[in-house]
């Protein structure tokens, strides 16, 4: 439901790649057909919507000077703010909660590879938990109706993360 940054309806999408014109879409889910609705200055890695207000925000990961791991807030419209830094987690995606709570996953190195909770109004972000696998890369995240938190981790695996300990809990495989 969050986990690829739709709102009522409407689902969005960006570039992961590049530090400048990353084009950001609204896509239509029964089509897929995509419409630009701006350029970024900067590519966005996770993005999800906020349920409780239908905020929309994106973690980048580049060495530019000016967006580096920062948090983002990006109106449907295309316009980005920049709330603030999240630290120095690559976050390959980020989910937001039924209750408006932010997380990511990062995908660095085994120091800081994990579930890390993200304040949406500053941006910074406090580590929660290693899930004790192999790779978090190549991650997908996002919550279901129940508020329960599904990763889709590296290795060709899905299951659920606690939010309080970064525990994963593997599922069956997937292809």
């Amino acid at each position: 439901r969050n986990g690829g940054g739709s709102t009522v309806g409407r689902l969005y999408a960006g570039n992961s790649q590049g530090d400048s014109n990353s084009p950001f879409y609204r896509v239509n889910p029964a089509t897929g057909v995509t419409t630009t609705l701006s350029e970024l200055p900067v590519g966005v890695r996770g993005l999800t919507t906020d349920p409780t207000t239908n905020a929309i925000y994106a973690t980048t990961y580049t060495f530019s000077d000016a967006y580096s791991n920062s948090l983002l807030k990006i109106r449907p419209s295309g316009v980005m703010t920049v709330i603030g830094p999240h630290g120095d987690g690559s976050f390959g995606d980020i989910a937001c909660s039924p209750t408006g709570q932010l997380y990511g996953l990062a995908n660095n190195d085994a120091s800081d590879e994990g579930l890390w909770s993200i304040n949406k109004h500053t941006g910074a972000s406090s580590f929660i938990g290693n899930p004790d696998f192999v790779n978090t890369g190549g991650c997908g995240l996002a919550f279901d109706d129940d508020g329960v938190l599904w990763g889709f981790p590296s290795g060709g695996y899905k299951g659920t993360f606690d939010t309080s300990t970064g525990a994963f809990k593997i599922g069956r495989a997937h292809v």
